[in-house]
């Protein structure tokens, strides 16, 4: 049988943990939060042209293909380099909209990813919709968060016009 003295002791050390625990969790976002806004940022990368930042999104030995069009990008030197030479043949008026549609849990730090882009060209309303792919990426959490280590991108056909 415990003594009181240890029991006190032994709850103020499960109260010390679970504090522990509760700061270290409070100081990285939950992944279906990180997850999400990190391809809010691929996208803002993207539309600002911002080869540099759009290319920081992916893990250093990243492997990102457009398998219809049989292009793939090894690394996140090869890709910050294919957008730095692509960004500026863009119209300032088509952007990348991302809309994360599954997250799967493969391991801690390991998520399998479904999510649909469009391409689009800007107007007051939704816009004209140029593309449309089907994603699918394996992110791995980094120390410095959340990064895309694979990615397919899949054209879809085009949508029909009404």
């Amino acid at each position: 049988m415990q003594s009181p003295i240890a029991r006190v002791a032994f709850s103020f050390c499960l109260l010390a943990a679970s504090d522990i625990a509760a700061a270290t969790n409070a100081s990285a976002p939950a992944p279906e939060i990180a997850i999400p806004a990190l391809w809010v940022e691929l996208d803002e990368n993207w539309n600002e042209r911002n080869a540099q930042g759009f290319s920081e999104v992916f893990t250093a030995d990243a492997d990102l293909q457009f398998v219809d069009a049989g292009l793939t990008l090894k690394g996140r030197r090869n890709i910050l380099q294919h957008f730095s030479e692509r960004f500026p043949t863009f119209p300032p008026d088509i952007r990348h909209e991302t809309s994360v549609t599954r997250i799967h849990t493969l391991a801690k730090n390991l998520r399998a990813v479904d999510a649909t882009v469009r391409i689009l060209r800007s107007a007051e309303d939704d816009g004209t919709v140029l593309r449309t792919y089907s994603l699918f990426g394996v992110m791995l959490e980094l120390p410095e968060g959340w990064r895309i280590h694979v990615l397919r991108a899949y054209l879809l056909p085009a949508e029909p016009k009404p």
